[in-house]
């Protein structure tokens, strides 16, 4: 007879494929998270590209819960067979319960979807910074994608069914897997071995640095996982059916049920704990570029508001459009050269500086420091010495000459020494947000002062803001008060973007993540209880010659644990082992909280789907 639960499995599985396409579409068309996002093509082809991993991913669920459906209903199946029922008809039959399946969790996912696109979408925007409100997404396109999906997965699963049928037996369907289980005795050596790598790579993550080195750690950790699985589990099992005491211990039948199932599940559970671990990763990588992406505008850009002096009317009007936010502001000048030497000979990451750039007197760049907040520079120059400024870099001696012109004038300077500082910051653009840095020198104030006499001065206008990560509104006003093509550099405008490109991965990768754990843990569940079916006469016999349910019970959620633990626990420590390094060298005070959370999320996902196999396994087997 037909099980309620072979069902509800199954449309639990087509249901949540309705519910995250549909959620997962509408924060791309929802208006009011479009309305506070500034690179609105990059947040779409971000989205895009995330969404067809996810889907991916959500088709390959409908898959394999598609196939255990089949396998636990091959009795019934079986039995029509067996009344005169063709295979065509039994397809018939099937595609039949995928229309109303389809359309059921098509109805239900997407009312769902429409009524969580609201919080899915503040989540989102909040991670950005913004504090707009979020409006549900009310809109045909993600019913119509929920829709699209379902139907392609409902496709993919008919043709699964009729390459199945087309090489079924009546017999087959009644028998089910007759193989011989293979019993595999493990080699002790590797058994310790793999071991001893996942405890020597655990260790060595604490000491080492994100460079090369954290390749090594990966392939050595990788290396100890395939062989705890594949030879350190299947030895210590077979180690403990040699037990003098193995006859009369009360877990040998879990004992022998995993002696003979892990040579089956060894490949299966080796690729789950290394996509659990590489999952886990790419999430954490994705918070720590997003803590980073909020610290690199400012070490290249010191000034919140940064532009070419135009004249008093102009600069009233930029005092007016910030009003009370201003924290403090000051003038500065410097003198517009030309550079002639190649950018590379005193400058790293040559490609993003121009040929337009600045010296400015040392008395005078001491003074711009303080208005910062920074140091007076600790040093003296003579003649045409001069240091260049190449922010990101290490700060290194050099001996260079380095030739510029002042208008048609021709001079040269011999730069000593390359400084990991900003003068000015890059040249930005409410559009293109990392446009060229202008190669900047400082020179002693008696070379300033007999430079000025070729002309070419330039006044800066510079302001430090209250709450300056806030400011972006009031940048755009005041850059449309600017003439075309003036320079200007914007610490908000690089912030906003690469907060939200952080952000954005951030969402798109945790929200992977879930339904990879899901996937990845559903994978282990409906394997289990495939193989549930498959014990239910071994349990139904043993219970015939008096085997105690308590102990039956006692062997099935030992059985189980070994084989969702260790993907579960490996999968964490080796993804554990792979941050500690970025951990380190980023030096993020909330990554440990989140990446702890991350953790929770994965191993209760693991915990549930191991509650319900085993609640689920006893079920089938009493």
């Amino acid at each position: 007879m037909r099980k309620p639960i072979n069902h509800s499995i199954y449309a639990i599985s087509l249901l949540i494929t309705a519910f995250i396409s549909n959620t997962y579409w509408s924060i791309q068309t929802n208006k009011s998270v479009n309305e506070v996002i500034q690179s609105k093509e990059s947040f779409a082809a971000a989205l895009t590209i995330g969404g067809i991993i996810v889907f991916i991913f959500l088709i390959i669920l409908v898959l394999y819960t598609n196939r255990f459906y089949i396998t636990v209903r091959q009795n019934e199946l079986g039995t029509y067979l067996l009344f005169g029922e063709s295979n065509f008809s039994l397809l018939k039959l099937l595609f039949t319960e995928q229309l109303l399946f389809v359309f059921t969790a098509g109805v239900v996912g997407n009312l769902l979807g429409t009524l969580f696109s609201k919080l899915f979408g503040t989540i989102l925007v909040r991670m950005m910074g913004y504090e707009n409100q979020v409006a549900i997404n009310v809109s045909w396109e993600p019913v119509l994608v929920s829709f699209a999906l379902l139907i392609i997965a409902a496709v993919f699963v008919t043709l699964f069914n009729i390459r199945r049928f087309s090489k079924i037996s009546l017999v087959s369907l009644f028998t089910g897997n007759s193989d011989v289980p293979k019993i595999r005795k493990g080699n002790a050596f590797l058994a310790f071995l793999g071991i001893f790598l996942i405890i020597g790579s655990l260790l060595y993550s604490t000491q080492t640095s994100l460079d090369s080195t954290i390749l090594i750690l990966f392939v050595s950790f990788t290396l100890g996982v395939i062989l705890f699985i594949n030879q350190t589990l299947t030895w210590y099992i077979n180690y403990k059916t040699r037990h003098r005491r193995y006859f009369i211990k009360t877990d040998m039948i879990s004992t022998a049920s995993l002696r003979s199932k892990l040579p089956r599940n060894t490949f299966q559970l080796t690729m789950i704990t290394l996509l659990s671990s590489v999952t886990l990763f790419f999430v954490t990588f994705s918070l720590l570029n997003l803590e980073t992406q909020k610290v690199v505008p400012r070490t290249h850009l010191p000034d919140d508001f940064l532009y070419s002096y135009v004249d008093q009317v102009t600069e009233n009007k930029i005092h007016q459009t910030f009003k009370g936010e201003i924290k403090s502001h000051k003038q500065f000048e410097a003198i517009a050269i030309t550079a002639k030497s190649p950018i590379k000979s005193a400058f790293t990451n040559s490609l993003q500086f121009g040929n337009d750039g600045y010296i400015m007197s040392l008395s005078a760049y001491n003074k711009l420091r303080q208005f910062r907040g920074e140091k007076k520079l600790a040093t003296s120059l003579q003649d045409n010495e001069a240091l260049s400024f190449s922010r990101g870099s290490d700060t290194v001696d050099l001996d260079v000459q380095f030739q510029f012109q002042i208008g048609t004038t021709p001079k040269t300077l011999h730069v000593i020494k390359r400084l990991d500082a900003t003068m000015i910051g890059w040249r930005s653009d409410i559009v293109q947000i990392d446009g060229e840095k202008p190669p900047t020198f400082v020179v002693s104030d008696v070379y300033y002062s007999n430079a000025k006499s070729y002309g070419n001065i330039q006044k800066f206008s510079t302001f430090l803001l209250k709450e300056p990560t806030k400011q972006l509104a009031h940048v755009k006003t005041a850059v449309s008060h600017l003439p075309e093509n003036t320079y200007y550099s914007a610490y908000v405008i690089p912030y906003t973007i690469n907060v939200e490109s952080g952000a954005l991965l951030l969402f798109v990768s945790t929200f992977f993540a879930i339904i990879s754990f899901m996937a990845l843990g559903a994978t282990i569940y409906f394997k289990q209880l495939q193989e549930a079916y498959a014990d239910k006469p071994r349990f139904k016999l043993l219970k015939e010659l008096g085997a105690d349910e308590k102990i039956l019970h006692k062997n099935i959620r030992k059985q189980l644990a070994i084989l969702f633990i260790a993907p579960s626990l490996l999968g964490t420590a080796e993804a554990f082992a792979l941050t500690v390094p970025i951990i380190n060298e980023v030096d993020s005070i909330n990554a440990f909280s989140f990446v702890s959370s991350l953790i929770g999320v994965f191993l209760l996902i693991y915990l549930l789907f191991y509650l319900s196999s085993v609640a689920i396994y006893r079920r089938i087997t009493s």
